[in-house]
């Protein structure tokens, strides 16, 4: 699968006027926020014992260790993951996570393909959890510093006689000894930039503006539903939205790369049932190894953590498992 057909970003200056907008913006923070979905977590969760509600079993993948079973508000969340205008944000994401239980319940059912909101929904779904990920952000955060250390690094040279302009204009007539005079004149308007990614203005325009356009490009291709094998499970971890290209005659994937190179974006959304885009539509049952396969990704692309239900199987297996991208 290829031709991903992404939208462009957003003009230069409607992305401007957002940032001054979201800069501007009075509104209750938000601390802690989920990355995953709470509708989502419920599908792989399990009653607690004595009546405490669903419940996870956190697998810690840095230091290779299982935690205390816990709520499904203390997994798949971090603090402040949105710093800027996060009230807003959240009601963004509401707006497709109300939407969620029911397409998970249809898809679980084998019922997803008579609904096309539900379908939408499994689209918005995949591109939701895509953008608002720990993968992205730090994407986005070495592209602010490189951005910066580039304008600084070259706009001395291909706006030098502007910027010589400039300096004479603000020091009477005076005429720059060099490259640190320049700089003088044009660090102000990049610390202001630094200033607002350091709030999170910067990462709240741009988690908005890639939303729209990987909503729009999800949108272009069909949904696959994949089953999982009898007595088998998935996990899903910190960063369920995951993709991959097909390589060796479709025989191995190689995960977590650019959605343009990717033959397919997929993620599970309950411990028996994954989505993924395709060509066409369809619905399949995933054998033991591919669901084994499943999991790996999912530990290869998380980042602290991964889930599963009290008593499951898959407890044993991540205390033996050592995963490869193949």
């Amino acid at each position: 699968m290829n031709g991903w057909k992404i939208p462009p970003p957003r003009p230069e200056a409607l992305s401007t006027a957002r940032i001054a907008e979201l800069a501007a913006a009075v509104e209750p923070h938000v601390r802690s926020q989920h990355v995953v979905s709470r509708a989502v977590l419920r599908g792989f969760a399990a009653p607690g014992h004595g009546g405490k509600g669903w419940e996870l079993v956190p697998f810690d993948v840095r230091h290779d260790r299982h935690l205390r079973a816990r709520g499904l508000r203390g997994c798949g969340k971090v603090d402040n993951f949105v710093g800027a205008a996060s009230t807003s944000a959240e009601a963004l994401w509401k707006a497709v996570e109300d939407r969620i239980p029911e397409m998970v319940a249809a898809a679980r059912s084998g019922r997803l393909f008579e609904s096309r909101s539900n379908m939408s929904a499994a689209q918005s779904c995949l591109a939701l959890h895509f953008v608002r990920s720990h993968r992205f952000m730090q994407i986005h955060d070495e592209a602010v510093t490189e951005a910066a250390r580039q304008v600084r690094r070259n706009t001395v040279h291909e706006r030098r006689e502007l910027l010589e302009a400039e300096f004479s204009r603000r020091f009477g007539g005076l005429l720059p000894g060099g490259d640190e005079g320049l700089r003088t004149v044009m660090d102000p308007y990049i610390e202001k930039w630094l200033s607002l990614a350091d709030r999170g203005v910067i990462a709240r325009e741009s988690l908005e503006s890639m939303f729209e356009r990987i909503q729009d490009a999800v949108s272009q291709w069909a949904i696959q539903v994949w089953h999982a094998a009898p007595s088998e499970e998935f996990l899903i971890g910190d960063v369920p939205c995951v993709t991959v290209r097909y390589v060796d005659g479709d025989t191995k994937v190689v995960p977590n790369i650019a959605l343009g190179d990717a033959s397919t974006l997929l993620m599970p959304i309950a411990r028996d049932c994954v989505i993924s885009v395709a060509m066409e539509q369809s619905e399949d049952v995933m054998d033991p190894q591919a669901v084994r396969t499943m999991n790996e990704l999912q530990l290869l692309s998380a980042r602290e953590f991964v889930y599963y239900r009290p008593g499951s199987q898959l407890g044993p297996w991540l205390s033996r498992t050592r995963p490869s991208a193949g």
